[in-house]
């Protein structure tokens, strides 16, 4: 699809309801530079719903396996996925 993260219009709702705010993107567009570029921007989750969990595991695997290396995760089941961006995956909780 020719939509890009700056083509494309943010679902307010996801953030609305967690009174939360942030960037919504596509699992296409991430990428770990895309995540290191909005951690830059003050970042601090990345956030899987438990919709799209399952999915995120396996169909974009290359991306999850960097992201649990990399990151600490706060959950991961199927609630969903939730990454701290600020903290290494070593880290102890």
């Amino acid at each position: 699809d020719d939509r890009t993260p700056t083509t494309s219009m943010t679902p307010p709702e996801i953030f609305y309801f967690s009174d939360r705010r942030g960037w919504y993107r596509a699992f296409a567009w991430l990428t770990p530079a895309a995540i290191e570029d909005l951690h830059g921007q003050g970042a601090r989750y990345l956030a899987v719903s438990a919709y799209d969990a399952l999915y995120f595991r396996t169909q974009y695997e290359a991306l999850y396996e960097a992201l649990s290396g990399r990151y600490r995760s706060l959950t991961d089941d199927e609630d969903g996925i939730v990454y701290d961006l600020a903290t290494p995956a070593s880290s102890a909780r």
